[in-house]
């Protein structure tokens, strides 16, 4: 398993920010029957998705979690392409 540490923001009231511990383990379940493809993508991945950033949104300090953001648009930048004409 890889772990990796990261420091987190520093807190703007005498409450310490709780640390975030966030563990990628078992697959995605999608062997039920209801599921299909549009199901997964809309519910399973949305659901897992918002409650990763709330977490990192809630823990990271902020120029951490925008670069995040920046690496992560990066990485993706192809699907955010637009085709000119025909």
């Amino acid at each position: 398993m890889k772990y990796v540490k990261i420091g987190k923001a520093h807190s703007n009231t005498d409450v310490p920010l709780r640390s975030v511990t966030i563990i990628i383990h078992d697959e995605v379940d999608t062997s039920a029957e209801e599921y299909d493809w549009e199901t997964v993508q809309r519910e399973v991945y949305d659901a897992q998705a918002q409650e990763l950033e709330e977490a990192l949104y809630a823990s990271l300090p902020g120029g951490t979690y925008n670069r995040l953001l920046a690496r992560l648009l990066e990485r993706k930048a192809g699907l955010l392409r637009i085709p000119l004409g025909g």
